[in-house]
C-alpha cells in the first residue's frame, strides 16, 4: 500500500489543479474613447462680416451663414477689420486665436487684435501710427512731436474723403496724399534724429 500512495497523491494534486483551472475565467475590458470635435464657431448676430483671403490680402466678399469657405480664410468684421475667426481644414470657422509669424499683405497688430485694412491708404497710416507709438514707447519721440504726428495723418485721412463718384481719387488728391504722407516720414525721422542727439549730449543711451 506504501507504494501507492505516491501516486494516490500524484492523482490528487492532478484534480485539484484541473479544478483550480476550471475556475480561473480570463476577463478582458475593452475601453473604447470616442473622438469628438468641438463644435463649429458661431458668430455673434447684428454685425456684418466678410470674408479675407491672407494669401493675397485680398476681400473675396461678405460673409453669410452657411457658406463654404476656403481653409486658412478669415472671417473680419466689416466695421472694425477685427480677425475674429477662420477655417479648419474641413471648412469650419474656428475662433481666431494665433498669429501668424508673418502678418499677411493689409493686415497689422493694433492693441493686441490682428487688424485688416482693405484701403492702402489707410493702412499706411495704421503703419505711421503704430510707428509713432513706437517711437514714443521707446522715448524717440516727446509727447508733444507724437501729437504733431498724429495730426499730420489727420489731414492725410481728410484728404482720403474726397473720392469721386466712382470712388477713385482724382490725380491732384493723389499727389497731395502723397506728400503729406512723405511729409510725416520725414517729419518723424527727423523728430527721432533730435532726440537721439539731444540724449546722447547728456550721456543717455541712444539705441
Amino acid at each position: 500500500m506504501k507504494f501507492l500512495a505516491p501516486y494516490l497523491v500524484a492523482a490528487s494534486l492532478a484534480v485539484c489543479a484541473s479544478s483550480v483551472n476550471a475556475q480561473v475565467t480570463e476577463t478582458t475590458t475593452t475601453t473604447t474613447i470616442e473622438s469628438t470635435s468641438a463644435p463649429a464657431l458661431v458668430l455673434p448676430g447684428g454685425v456684418s462680416y466678410s470674408v479675407v483671403n491672407p494669401s493675397t490680402g485680398l476681400l473675396v466678399g461678405p460673409y453669410t451663414v452657411g457658406m463654404t469657405i476656403p481653409t486658412g480664410s478669415y472671417i473680419i468684421e466689416q466695421n472694425t477689420g477685427r480677425v475674429i475667426a477662420t477655417t479648419d481644414v474641413s471648412g469650419r470657422l474656428m475662433a481666431f486665436s494665433t498669429f501668424p509669424s508673418v502678418l499677411p499683405q493689409r493686415f497689422l497688430v493694433v492693441n493686441g487684435q490682428l487688424i485688416y485694412f482693405s484701403d492702402d491708404y489707410a493702412f499706411r497710416r495704421a503703419q505711421l501710427d503704430q510707428k509713432i507709438t513706437d517711437e514714443y514707447a521707446a522715448g524717440r519721440l516727446t509727447h508733444n512731436q507724437a501729437k504733431n504726428l498724429r495730426e499730420k495723418l489727420g489731414f492725410i485721412a481728410n484728404l482720403e474723403t474726397k473720392r469721386k463718384g466712382d470712388l477713385t481719387y482724382s490725380k491732384s488728391t493723389i499727389r497731395e496724399i502723397e506728400r503729406k504722407f512723405a511729409e510725416v516720414q520725414s517729419m518723424m525721422a527727423r523728430n527721432v534724429a533730435e532726440t537721439n542727439t539731444r540724449k546722447a549730449k547728456i550721456g543717455l543711451r541712444v539705441d
